[in-house]
């Protein structure tokens, strides 16, 4: 599980790397993109607690994984809210109906921690589909 929060921060960074290199308009958007992109990279670096009781961790090391976590839903956020505030018209609603969802999933993890596990992967998932969805933007319209 790192090394795929590892990998991906890496390719996000890589990816707001290369549409900023395709468009200079893109410069100010992709940088909560690229925080994103280190932060989830860094909650990589750091182990979570364990789901089962009595498994011996670091709580430091949990805590440093939680916040680059949650600065990664933050970043996240932020980037979105830039996009559908400065995109073209006709994507804009794409970028606020992606900006409900991590809100609204990060409500659910924090109101049923039970089921923590499957809310982490939906925010994994709606990251990535909004990276897909924004690689789509036709170079020069957005």
């Amino acid at each position: 599980m790192r090394a795929g929060f590892i990998g991906f921060g890496a390719l996000i960074q890589i990816a707001a790397v290369s549409r900023i290199h395709r468009s200079a308009v893109l410069r100010f958007r992709e940088v909560p993109i690229m925080l994103y992109g280190l932060a989830i990279l860094l909650s990589g670096v750091f182990s979570a607690e364990p789901f089962m009781d009595g498994v011996p961790y670091s709580a430091a090391e949990a805590n440093l994984h939680g916040l680059f976590a949650t600065a990664a839903g933050l970043a996240l956020c932020a980037a979105m809210l830039l996009y559908a505030l400065a995109d073209a018209p006709q994507r804009r609603i794409g970028h606020f109906v992606t900006l409900a969802l991590p809100m609204l999933v990060s409500f659910l993890f924090a109101a049923a921690p039970a089921v923590a596990s499957i809310t982490q992967r939906v925010l994994w998932v709606v990251g990535f589909a909004w990276l897909l969805y924004l690689d789509k933007a036709k170079e020069g319209g957005t």
